[in-house]
């Protein structure tokens, strides 16, 4: 038989266990109402979206040049001759602003017809014919005539452009660059010959024993165009408009290449350099 001191003792421990289950119990149920410890929170391993407007820009510009004088396709030697050497350009770009001191864009340009004037050396031209005392031969009668010429030059540059920023005060950026590309380059051209003694047209008609004849020397020449390669260097400074906007004034050295033409009367082969000084005033664009 179990005694009554041991039941009583084994009476204690069940309590006390029951007792330490029921404060186990009542933690578990407080823990419960205090709600879950909050979810762990992961990096967002996401690349960020890079936009497309960073750095991109969009540029216009006019500018106003004086030129190397376009050459004059012409029968024969002029003996003096004159040239507009100036024109005015349009062009328009896209371009991207590597970093702070670096940029770059491409541009398309069109320039007016330049235009150039010449008169050829003096040319002995039959202007009629007279009847001799024989009623029958004739006798020519000559003239002096000149060939006024006109030579036009039209231009299209496609052009590549790299810059350097040099740093920023008050708004104001100055930078320098340089560009290579393309230069399309047609030249056309006219003369029209006139008698000098009269002013007039030559392009008389007389009668003599072989018949009747009307004579003209003019001629208009088929236009010539090439492409080659250009380029240029550049300096200037952009000014701050607004956050997007940007004023940019600049100055530029262009070579469009060379034209050439063979004289009919020497033989030889001129060149002539296409060569331009601008002043440029446009706005640039920027996205961002």
């Amino acid at each position: 038989m179990v005694s009554a001191p041991f039941r009583v003792r084994a009476i204690y421990c069940f309590l006390a266990i029951g007792l330490g289950f029921g404060s186990c119990l009542a933690n578990a149920a407080a823990a419960a109402d205090l709600g879950l410890p909050p979810a762990p929170q992961f990096a967002d391993n996401k690349e960020k979206q890079v936009e497309w407007g960073s750095g991109w820009y969009l540029r216009g510009d006019l500018g106003f040049s004086k030129d190397s004088q376009p050459p004059i396709n012409a029968d024969m030697s002029y003996s003096n001759s004159s040239s507009s050497k100036s024109s005015w350009s349009g062009s328009l770009g896209v371009g991207n602003k590597i970093n702070a001191w670096l940029r770059e864009d491409t541009t398309l340009e069109l320039t007016n017809g330049m235009n150039a004037f010449g008169e050829t050396a003096a040319k002995a031209c039959q202007t009629g014919a007279t009847i001799n005392p024989d009623g029958i031969t004739y006798t020519p009668v000559y003239s002096t005539c000149y060939g006024d010429q006109h030579a036009s030059l039209k231009r299209g540059n496609l052009m590549q452009n790299a810059y350097a920023d040099l740093g920023t005060w008050y708004g104001i950026t100055p930078y320098i660059g340089a560009g290579v590309g393309l230069a399309h380059v047609t030249v056309a051209g006219n003369i029209h010959y006139y008698d000098s003694a009269t002013g007039m047209p030559y392009n008389p008609t007389w009668t003599d024993g072989s018949g009747s004849h009307t004579v003209t020397w003019d001629k208009t020449y088929t236009p010539k165009s090439t492409t080659q390669l250009a380029w240029s260097v550049m300096g200037g400074f952009a000014i701050d408009a607004s956050d997007h906007v940007k004023i940019d004034i600049g100055a530029r050295y262009l070579n469009s290449g060379h034209l050439s033409f063979v004289d009919s009367v020497t033989g030889d082969t001129i060149k002539k350099q296409l060569v331009s000084k601008q002043l440029k005033v446009g706005l640039r664009y920027m996205f961002d």
